[in-house]
Protein backbone atom coordinates (compact mmCIF):
# COMPACT_ATOMS: atom_id res chain seq x y z
CA UNK A 1 0.00 0.00 0.00
CA UNK A 2 1.26 3.55 -0.98
CA UNK A 3 0.53 6.56 1.51
CA UNK A 4 -0.93 9.51 -0.03
CA UNK A 5 0.71 12.53 -0.89
CA UNK A 6 -0.33 14.18 2.71
CA UNK A 7 0.91 11.89 4.44
CA UNK A 8 4.79 12.33 3.59
CA UNK A 9 3.54 15.89 4.25
CA UNK A 10 2.22 14.58 7.84
CA UNK A 11 5.50 12.81 8.66
CA UNK A 12 8.12 15.91 7.96
CA UNK A 13 5.33 18.20 9.91
CA UNK A 14 5.81 15.22 12.97
CA UNK A 15 9.08 14.52 12.71
CA UNK A 16 9.30 19.10 13.10
CA UNK A 17 7.37 18.66 15.74
CA UNK A 18 9.22 15.68 17.55
CA UNK A 19 12.24 17.50 17.33
CA UNK A 20 11.29 20.99 18.60
CA UNK A 21 8.97 19.04 21.65
CA UNK A 22 10.96 16.26 22.87
CA UNK A 23 8.31 16.17 25.54
CA UNK A 24 5.75 13.42 23.62
CA UNK A 25 7.93 12.28 21.53
CA UNK A 26 5.75 9.10 21.22
CA UNK A 27 2.96 10.58 19.57
CA UNK A 28 5.29 12.38 16.87
CA UNK A 29 7.64 9.42 16.31
CA UNK A 30 7.19 5.92 15.54
CA UNK A 31 8.39 3.06 18.78
CA UNK A 32 11.36 2.11 17.10
CA UNK A 33 12.28 5.74 17.29
CA UNK A 34 11.15 6.87 20.73
CA UNK A 35 13.24 3.35 22.19
CA UNK A 36 16.43 5.46 22.10
CA UNK A 37 15.35 9.20 22.59
CA UNK A 38 13.68 7.99 26.07
CA UNK A 39 16.70 5.58 27.36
Amino acid sequence: KKLPLSSSTMVRACARLASQEMTLPELFSPPLSVVPVIK
